[in-house]
């Protein structure tokens, strides 16, 4: 479908969305053409909150970070969700890196420009941690710039400061370029 992807930020919980009707995707998958993401521009897809891109470690990941909410609440600073996040991982048997430094290739060089992914998980699982009062597109922009940097396939970007953490997860996968 080259040139037909939207050039915007938009989930499928965002009102404006071109859903039919009103479906919302479940986990389990519902049937849908075109199944339960929207294509955005430069090849990349954001998935609604909880429809994730199907992988059983982004699963185990929110299971994580679903813990930690619980157990906290909204309302406390990044590194406090950071620290009892990096905990709960450990106690998952999930190998992670935390603070990963990201360099930046420009002309054959490369820089150190303080890029920092606040976790890898089992080098294949990018997650960014937020407490703000609502994601904005910045955000996603900054999940899909770690993510075209690394390499990875997928990001999680998790703001804990939601009263339900479900509503606080979005999903950021890069897919190929279409030619």
């Amino acid at each position: 479908m080259p040139g037909s992807a939207r050039r915007e930020w938009r989930s499928l919980t965002d009102p404006r969305s071109s859903l039919e009707g009103n479906w919302l995707p479940t986990r389990a998958g519902a049937e849908r053409p075109g199944g339960p993401w929207t294509l955005l521009a430069l090849g990349v897809r954001i998935a609604a909150p909880m429809v994730m891109y199907k992988s059983v470690l982004a699963e185990r990941v929110i299971g994580c970070a679903i813990e930690v909410h619980r157990a906290l609440g909204p309302g406390l600073l990044e590194t406090a969700y950071q620290a009892c996040l990096a905990q709960e991982l450990r106690e998952s048997a999930l190998p992670f890196d935390r603070q990963v430094q990201v360099p930046v290739h420009y002309k054959g060089v490369t820089l150190d420009c303080g890029y920092r992914l606040d976790f890898v998980v089992n080098e294949e699982l990018v997650i960014e941690l937020k407490s703000v009062e609502r994601i904005l597109p910045i955000h996603k922009a900054q999940a899909l710039t770690y993510l075209r940097l690394t390499g990875l396939p997928q990001a999680l970007l998790i703001n804990f400061n939601v009263p339900l953490l479900r509503h606080g997860i979005t999903s950021v996968v890069l897919t190929p370029q279409t030619p």
